[in-house]
């Protein structure tokens, strides 16, 4: 009898199948004209889904935000 081969399991035990998480970043904008909100992403256009307008402004956080002026 033959032993069987245990380096291809020792290389695949220290492997992981844990793959990197990306993150689905989008952000809300308002548009200028319409006043609707918008979600978009880093691949999308900048542009108002309901009327086109190429002006979007971000969203203020919701979050406090203290600065410190000396």
């Amino acid at each position: 009898m033959s032993e069987p081969n245990l380096q291809s399991n020792e290389i695949n035990a220290g492997e992981t199948d844990e793959s990197p998480v990306i993150k689905n970043i989008s952000m809300t904008y308002v548009c200028g004209e319409c006043h609707s909100d918008t979600v978009l992403s880093p691949k999308d256009l900048v542009r108002c889904r309901e009327c086109g307008f190429r002006i979007l402004y971000k969203k203020k956080t919701s979050r406090i935000v203290v600065y410190d002026g000396r």
